[in-house]
């Protein structure tokens, strides 16, 4: 273990020049050379991320997940509805701190995870607006000293995000009726994420048939329907995206990579009779 990781419990400050004088420096550490300095948080955003908002911004309680050697997975919150935010450990008593001169590297992701930094990840269950913020997965990792302990972290995106667009023709209600069902089969919805080194790792199983209909999505005036999904990076080489209504089935294959970061169109035009 090194000096740096042996001091948690200190309040993280504001000016990145403010050195700590806390209670958690014991008497009894001897490592403690010219004084503690806390360290700070700020954290960028990358385009095409939210889901559910218009803007590209971080929200009030986003928390990262932020770890160096043995300190692992400190939550850290924002209060900022900006594109680059400040975070403050949840928990000042479990804040991070330097102590002496030496270079720590950062790890940090998006979103913070209670039972810890490797979880895993379904896509299959973006039911709810709460449901894809979970799958909004993002890394970031750099390096600070005592010496310049503001750290920056610009964080990447892990996921894909996939927009349908489904849109009605032929009839004077353009409105979907309420039995249409709208399916993306064929695609890969498992896989595991670790928050240290930013690996995402995508199972190869596939899904045969997701039934999406209620995933999240936004209706006009002229009846189109449009799903934005954050999916895991893949080659969709068997995907078929499928609008059932009744006996009728209006399908699109989708041939498309799926690159970690980036965004995706499909188009649908369905007549309805």
């Amino acid at each position: 273990m090194t000096p740096i990781m042996k001091i948690r419990n200190l309040f993280i400050v504001a000016s990145i020049l403010t050195t700590c004088v806390l209670p958690a420096c014991n008497s009894d550490e001897t490592n403690v050379d010219d004084g503690v300095v806390c360290a700070t948080f700020s954290a960028s955003m990358p385009e095409a991320t939210r889901v559910n908002v218009d803007e590209e911004t971080w929200e009030d309680g986003d928390a990262i997940g932020i770890s160096a050697g043995t300190y692992v997975n400190g939550k850290y919150v924002t209060t900022s509805t900006t594109t680059a935010a400040e975070f403050t450990a949840e928990d000042a008593n479990d804040s991070y701190t330097f102590i002496n001169d030496e270079d720590v590297t950062f790890y940090a992701y998006y979103p913070w995870n209670r039972n810890g930094e490797i979880f895993t990840v379904n896509t299959a269950k973006m039911n709810t607006d709460a449901d894809q913020k979970n799958l909004n997965i993002m890394y970031a990792t750099t390096s600070a000293n005592r010496n310049n302990p503001n750290v920056t972290l610009n964080f990447e995106h892990k996921m894909t995000k996939l927009i349908i667009e489904v849109k009605p023709t032929g009839n004077s209600n353009p409105d979907f009726p309420e039995e249409a069902e709208f399916l993306l089969n064929d695609i890969q919805h498992t896989g595991c994420f670790n928050g240290r080194t930013g690996e995402l790792i995508v199972n190869e199983n596939t899904l045969d048939e997701w039934d999406m209909t209620k995933a999240p999505h936004k209706d006009k005036d002229d009846g189109t329907r449009t799903y934005t999904l954050l999916l895991l990076p893949q080659k969709m080489q068997k995907a078929v995206f499928c609008v059932n209504i009744g006996d009728n089935i209006f399908y699109k294959k989708i041939r498309q990579e799926l690159k970690a970061g980036t965004e995706k169109t499909i188009i649908l035009t369905v007549p309805l009779q």
